[in-house]
């Protein structure tokens, strides 16, 4: 399942807990990533009760704090089948710049050989 699908699954229940007059910038790098600062450090991240895995194969990917131009967003975790078997989830995270607080999204990663 997409990324794409997994946040439209998701949508319900994103919580708005934070607000402020605030304006984020959306900036698109060489590589057409589309990435979303924040002009204030996201919340600490929440505790999840992660379900049982519906799957043997399925893999968790823990919610993150969403920037939405004003307020912070929480986005729930979900599961994901990895592409490949070996294939390990990196969660995204937040990092500081000089412009504020930059998404930078999770992949999946696979050993070297």
């Amino acid at each position: 399942m997409s990324r794409f699908h997994r946040f439209w699954l998701a949508l319900p229940a994103v919580i708005a807990v934070a607000g402020t007059n605030a304006v984020a910038q959306t900036t698109t790098t060489t590589q057409t990533t589309i990435s979303t600062i924040a002009p204030v450090a996201p919340p600490a991240l929440r505790e999840e009760l992660i379900p049982p895995p519906p799957a043997p194969t399925v893999t968790w990917e823990p919610g993150h704090w969403s920037w939405n131009s004003n307020q912070w967003l929480w986005v729930a975790g979900a599961y994901a089948q990895p592409p490949l078997p070996q294939a390990v989830w990196q969660p995204g995270y937040w990092v500081s710049q000089a412009d504020g607080w930059r998404w930078i999204d999770g992949s999946w990663r696979t050993a070297e050989r």
